[in-house]
């Protein structure tokens, strides 16, 4: 059988699990699924052998190692149930929910106390009497059921696609986590050898999954924060030029270079600052040169090979171009003369996508020939 994967899987859900935490801070929905994957590692963990050796050599009762590992096992579960039920809309549960779990718990301890002597509580102990794994696993069965039955509903009806992939990836990994309660209770009944090395392998599949749907909006979070970064290395040059013509239109940045360059969050607050620089920088200018302007530059453009989706864009480069040749020449402000009406967009993305394409038009050939050269600094 496959060893490995077990480990493997509780450590990337481990990873996921604390990556998951700023985001969960900042944003309260993502703090169920966060406790969910913590939930779900820890209970793993504590069942792995290595874990069972650290603690059998602080706790002299293995009996009371293992029936606290299966009170936070039912436990996790229960607590699964509720995020998923309270995503759903059906927290008013709650109450029966805590109910029925603090029932099954304290039949468990009665189980167990009434049962034979014996010194652990393991599956493998065979004084410990089938009824207690039947309402042990057939709790988790019923809990993990209505997980996999609840996210697979609410994938149907879910219209973003991320979210109904991740919800069905979810669904696959509670169906994984029956087939383990499954295996558990025949091994119970029939007390085949054969079933237990199935077991490692299983919980390994169920953590790569739970690992995999709690880690795609981390993924989609990656995604925006490398395309913030392209964003803003194309953007940089444009904003820069009109930052040094303009350097009161500029703002100190909160944030070190390091942690731009590290942090998603700091980034996206780089490169919304850039695009604010830009659009006050492009508002300063649209006063510093006469309203003629704007007719000669898009008579320009109109004499360029230039594409109908990008004309707006060629029209503002080479707009620029003459507003900053005019500010450098001195020209002071024309009240009235106003010659742009329009950034390129309602949205900060639509906005952002139009500059991107301007600081491009600005880079193309098709403008260079038509920019004033630039003035040799005076000694």
């Amino acid at each position: 059988m496959v060893t490995w994967l077990e480990p493997f899987g509780i450590a990337v859900l481990w990873l996921v699990a604390f990556l998951r935490v700023p985001r969960s801070i900042r944003h309260r929905r993502q703090r169920g699924i966060t406790g969910v994957c913590f939930a779900i590692a820890l209970t793993m963990t504590i069942y792995r052998q290595p874990v069972l050796d650290l603690l059998m050599a602080v706790i002299p009762s293995g009996r009371a190692i293992d029936l606290v590992r299966h009170v936070l096992s039912i436990s996790a579960g229960a607590f699964v149930l509720h995020v998923i039920l309270a995503a759903t809309g059906r927290a008013r549960h709650l109450g029966l929910l805590v109910g029925t779990t603090a029932l099954v718990v304290a039949v468990l301890l009665v189980l167990d106390a009434t049962a034979p002597a014996h010194a652990r509580s393991g599956i493998t102990v065979p004084q410990m009497p089938m009824v207690y794994w039947v309402l042990f696993f057939g709790f988790k069965l019923v809990a993990n059921s209505l997980c996999a039955y609840l996210c697979w509903r609410r994938q149907a009806e879910a219209e973003d696609r991320s979210v109904r992939t991740g919800l069905a990836v979810f669904t696959l990994g509670m169906l994984s986590c029956d087939v383990l309660w499954v295996v558990h209770l025949v091994y119970a009944a029939v007390r085949d050898p054969d079933l237990l090395p199935l077991i490692s392998p299983l919980m390994g599949v169920q953590a790569l999954l739970v690992a995999v749907a709690a880690g795609l909006p981390l993924v989609a979070g990656v995604r925006r924060f490398l395309d913030d970064h392209r964003a803003h290395r194309r953007l940089r040059p444009l904003w820069l030029t009109l930052v040094t013509a303009l350097p009161h239109v500029r703002a100190d940045s909160p944030h070190s270079r390091l942690t731009t360059f590290v942090s998603p969050r700091a980034m996206a607050l780089v490169l919304y600052r850039v695009l604010i620089e830009v659009r006050d920088a492009i508002l300063a200018l649209r006063d510093h040169v006469p309203a003629d302007v704007a007719q000669r530059v898009v008579e320009q453009v109109d004499g360029l090979d230039v594409p109908d989706a990008d004309r707006d864009a060629f029209v503002m480069a080479l707009w620029l171009d003459a507003a900053l040749e005019a500010r450098r020449q001195g020209h002071g402000a024309r009240e009235g003369h106003s010659t742009v009406s329009s950034l390129g967009g309602a949205s900060p993305e639509e906005e952002l996508d139009f500059l991107l394409r301007v600081a491009e038009a600005r880079d193309s050939p098709l403008t260079a020939a038509t920019r004033p050269p630039t003035p040799e600094p005076r000694p």
